[in-house]
């Protein structure tokens, strides 16, 4: 009813119900009159403030086109200029939600999210969020990550974390990728709970260093990316034992024996190094090569067997 201007349902049982008002005037924008009284700016503003957007169950159900939400299992809001909800997603509501993606919304914290732990896929990129870190309520209800038992993908990049603070807290034993790439992440805490993660992205950030204890052996982390960062170092690297590929262009890597580090890394195949200092140097693959014998891709060309000869018939002029 696109020209509708005046309504009055007053004496149903709807009226009773918290921000009734408001909520109409929100969603009737041509409204002037409802139940014989004017519509105050006053209120527009208000209804603005509280219901924009705001996702609800009614709202969620008309963007499905008719499919119950009980038996949505892939779920995508992106783009919607989402910026809040409360306990829209739980297990009460989405018994079997297994992917969801909340990307390019207006999200500033992860607490509307309850108990879900079917959910496996998060994808809340390029939004607002300040913290990954949601207190429990006083009764004890999980909120954010803490009723995320077992997520195994969370994408949180292009956001406004200034740190990792509370996944060393919640239960999430099962994740396996973390993506928190374009944030304000100064330092690689707060993950030692993760024994399951196998691929880290922390590209541009602002870690400037590896600080002792913050990678150790325990992780099981086979691929890490750190681009432009602003590393001068790869100090501290070596604990993790299981790296495979190691992405770490674009920092302020300037000396050949900063690759030595890596040589303890014995199932490393993959490097990527442009847009690095070192990377101007005279020889500079042929040296990489020579220092990691067992890679396979140097920035992202494969190695050829030619190369490795040429290194080979370097050391025997040399010996």
């Amino acid at each position: 009813m696109q020209r509708l201007i005046i309504l009055d349902i007053s004496g149903n049982n709807l009226i009773r119900e918290e921000n009734y008002r408001i909520y109409c005037i929100f969603h009737l924008r041509r409204l002037r009159v409802l139940d014989g009284l004017s519509i105050e700016n006053a209120e527009c503003v208000e209804a603005k403030e509280t219901f924009a957007g705001r996702l609800t169950q009614e709202i969620l159900e008309s963007r499905l086109g008719g499919h119950a939400l009980a038996t949505v299992k892939e779920l995508d809001l992106t783009g919607c200029k989402l910026r809040d909800f409360d306990r829209m997603f739980d297990r009460d509501f989405c018994p079997n939600l297994r992917e969801l993606n909340l990307s390019h919304n207006c999200f500033t914290t992860l607490k509307g999210f309850g108990y879900l732990p079917q959910l496996r896929i998060l994808k809340i990129k390029q939004n607002r969020l300040e913290s990954l870190f949601c207190k429990l309520n006083d009764d004890g209800y999980p909120r954010g990550l803490f009723g995320l038992h077992g997520l195994e993908v969370l994408d949180v990049s292009h956001n406004s974390l200034h740190d990792l603070y509370g996944l060393q807290l919640a239960p999430m034993k099962d994740l396996k990728i973390l993506h928190a790439s374009n944030n304000e992440i100064t330092k690689c805490d707060f993950l030692e709970k993760l024994k399951q993660l196998r691929e880290l992205d922390l590209s541009k950030n602002r870690i400037r260093q590896i600080d002792p204890h913050q990678f150790h052996n325990q992780l099981m982390i086979s691929c890490l990316k750190l681009e432009d960062n602003g590393l001068r170092s790869l100090a501290n690297i070596e604990p993790l034992e299981r790296l495979q590929a190691f992405h770490g262009g674009g920092n302020r890597l300037a000396e050949f024996w900063e690759v030595d580090r890596l040589a303890e890394l014995v199932y490393l195949m993959e490097i990527s190094l442009m847009n690095n200092p070192m990377t101007r140097k005279p020889q500079y693959r042929l040296n990489i090569i020579k220092k990691l014998p067992n890679l396979i891709v140097l920035d992202g060309r494969e190695i050829l067997i030619d190369e490795r000869n040429r290194i080979e018939t370097s050391q025997m002029y040399e010996q």
